[in-house]
């Protein structure tokens, strides 16, 4: 897990070096296995054990250091977010097996412009490990390693069906990752093992979420996805700094759906 100094200071006052912050961090069992310091910056990895999946995200991380050093844990100011309605309209969320996924949840925000991040979202993101790809995947990969909530943001108008299904993959099923990387997923004796792919899929193509396969190179957000559960904010909050952020880059207008 990879966490800038910067970042970390967004939500606890930290007044001790960055090693100095890194040895205390690792002496109270959050190991940090380097620390290097780049663009005017600190980046930390810390290995996380698998009974702390609350530490998979900055804010983690940060409630973390406030303990150790005596600090205020300063949690995001979210405003409330308000909806034209509480419906989908033309798309409906069907969960094929609620053991695999008991909760899936979707909004629909309106009036968006794709197009770059700016240079504060993009050098924050690349400092932790992360490419930018558009303003749009990148804000999701944002709350994402800021929360540990797994986002996905769909292009609505590429939804052809009428229903989104959350679903494991089906024997030998191929699908097309972002960065046009194929693969074929899914066999008889693995069809009920949870490292099998997570997708999601509407009825006219799949849209992939998480691959066993692709494990590594989907490091770091593969641990906070198989961990979705444990978070520290709640669906709701997360769509609230989202939709924050877009207000605040100019890429959404005021409207906006649930």
């Amino acid at each position: 897990m990879k966490v800038t100094y910067s970042w970390l200071k967004d939500f606890v006052e930290i007044k001790i070096p960055a090693r100095k912050l890194a040895e205390k961090l690792t002496m109270a069992g959050l190991e940090a296995t380097s620390l290097e310091e780049r663009n005017g910056d600190f980046v930390f990895e810390f290995e996380i054990t698998s009974n702390r999946p609350d530490l998979l995200s900055v804010i983690g991380i940060a409630r973390e250091v406030a303990a150790i050093t005596g600090k205020k844990l300063k949690p995001p100011h979210i405003r409330g977010l308000r909806s034209a309605t509480r419906k989908l309209g033309q798309v409906s969320i069907k969960i094929e097996n609620k053991k695999d996924c008991p909760l899936y949840t979707a909004r629909i925000i309106s009036g968006i412009k794709v197009g770059l991040s700016p240079d504060w979202l993009k050098r924050r993101l690349e400092l932790v490990g992360l490419r930018s790809v558009n303003n749009i995947v990148d804000i999701t990969n944002y709350v994402l390693m800021e929360t540990g909530q797994p986002l996905h943001a769909f292009d609505l108008g590429k939804v052809k069906a009428d229903a989104i299904f959350v679903r494991r993959a089906r024997e030998k099923e191929k699908i097309v990752l972002i960065d046009e990387v194929d693969g074929i997923y899914g066999t008889k004796d693995r069809g009920a093992v949870p490292t099998i792919l997570d997708l999601i899929k509407s009825t006219q193509f799949p849209i992939i979420m998480c691959s066993n396969e692709y494990k590594q190179s989907l490091q770091p957000l593969y641990n906070k996805i198989r961990r979705f559960e444990v978070h520290s904010l709640s669906d709701s909050e997360t769509a609230k700094i989202a939709k924050s952020i877009l207000k605040k880059e100019n890429i959404i207008s005021q409207k906006v759906g649930s």
